[in-house]
């Protein structure tokens, strides 16, 4: 079966790495895309469980409530605080790329 170096199933997909290693697939974990999730060890560990097996991985950075471009300065704050956990936490998986949506509406 030949890999798909380009694609990743998002863990919130049923049997996401049953799926992966059947089609060459990398995982996208999905776990903190809301952002509580990083402080959530049940969460934590869940992730950990998904990635350990993923020979590809990227992680979703926080998205919900969050804007890198707003007006307010305290969201910026927020948002860089966000991401800068999110990074720690791929860096703990032993994941080295991360998603990061420039602003969500």
């Amino acid at each position: 079966m030949p890999r798909n170096h380009k694609i990743y199933i998002a863990t919130i997909s049923e049997k996401c790495e049953e799926m992966a290693e059947k089609y060459g697939l990398g995982l996208e974990c999905d776990t903190f895309c809301t952002a509580i999730n990083l402080e959530d060890k049940d969460a934590i560990w869940q992730a950990v469980g998904q990635m350990a097996k993923a020979q590809r991985r990227v992680l979703h950075a926080p998205f919900n409530e969050l804007c890198p471009a707003a007006i307010d300065p305290e969201v910026v704050k927020m948002t860089r605080m966000r991401y800068e956990q999110a990074w720690a936490m791929a860096q703990k998986l032993g994941i080295d790329r991360v998603v990061v949506h420039s602003g969500y509406v």
